[in-house]
């Protein structure tokens, strides 16, 4: 696969830049899944830090304003006019790489597979991004801080971490972001098939 190596290679190199006593959640979580977008996704153009501001704005506008602040809808207006904008000018470039998002998405456009033009391309392009960058951040930072609350806790992680597999981290990280989702009316998968009785009248 393609992801893990990615993200790891990625993850090796931010830290490589970092002094010690950095702030994990501005300095590494907010970094890395902006750079892994634009190297995955293919972008050339767009910066990482810009990337994230307005992804992390229109995730805020369309799940977490719960109170429909004009605001935060006009904000959201200019950030997605932002975002529209740096895909176009992507997918107009066409440099990404074959094996990248981006890459396959014009290689469909050029051979004419429906559902491949540029509108198309760059608003499905929108909605992963938005679902990528700033969850991903979010979901990190508050299984970290859920995942450390004591002495108790954090060295818990922290063997999780050492000494498992990363499948058997991942699937403590996961239930960290459970017990601390980062927005109300988290969907969980059961293990098991169960009936929901309601003792309401």
């Amino acid at each position: 696969g393609v992801v893990k190596p990615l993200i790891a290679k990625l993850a090796k190199a931010r830290l490589a830049q970092l002094q010690p006593g950095f702030d994990l959640v501005s300095d590494y979580l907010k970094y890395l899944p902006a750079q892994f977008a634009i190297e995955y996704f293919g972008f050339t153009k767009v910066a990482g830090e810009d990337l994230y501001r307005i992804t992390a704005g229109l995730f805020e506008y369309l799940f977490i304003d719960v109170a429909n602040n004009p605001k935060m809808a006009l904000l959201a207006e200019g950030y997605a006019k932002e975002l529209r904008e740096l895909l176009d000018a992507e997918i107009a470039l066409g440099q990404a790489g074959e094996n990248t998002v981006l890459g396959r998405g014009l290689h469909f456009a050029k051979a004419g597979v429906p559902g491949f033009d540029p509108v198309n391309l760059r608003n499905n392009l929108l909605g992963l991004l938005i679902g990528l960058v700033p969850t991903t951040a979010k979901s990190a930072a508050m299984a970290y801080d859920y995942g450390t609350r004591t002495e108790k806790d954090a060295a818990k992680f922290y063997d999780y971490f050492d000494s498992h597999s990363f499948e058997e981290f991942s699937a403590y990280v996961r239930e960290l972001t459970r017990l601390n989702p980062i927005n109300p009316g988290l969907f969980r998968k059961a293990n098991a098939d169960v009936s929901v009785i309601s003792k309401g009248k």
